[in-house]
């Protein structure tokens, strides 16, 4: 699996916030915070326009890995 296809995975499928132990105690807004990140370098990756909803994204995202 090429890296920009488990970064995508990684975010879909919100491995981030289980490999990563810290992110337990962020706040609701610190986590929305991440989101917006995450979202942002998915499209980033996929070359998917800005203003594509985060559920298309997401499901984009899945069908690429």
């Amino acid at each position: 699996m090429q890296i920009k296809e488990t970064v995508a995975f990684q975010v879909e499928n919100e491995d981030f916030d289980y490999s990563f132990p810290c992110l337990n105690s962020l706040s609701e807004t610190n986590i929305k915070r991440l989101e917006v990140i995450q979202n942002s370098a998915v499209r980033s990756i996929l070359k998917i326009r800005n203003d594509t909803p985060s559920n298309i994204l997401h499901h984009e995202a899945y069908n690429k890995v």
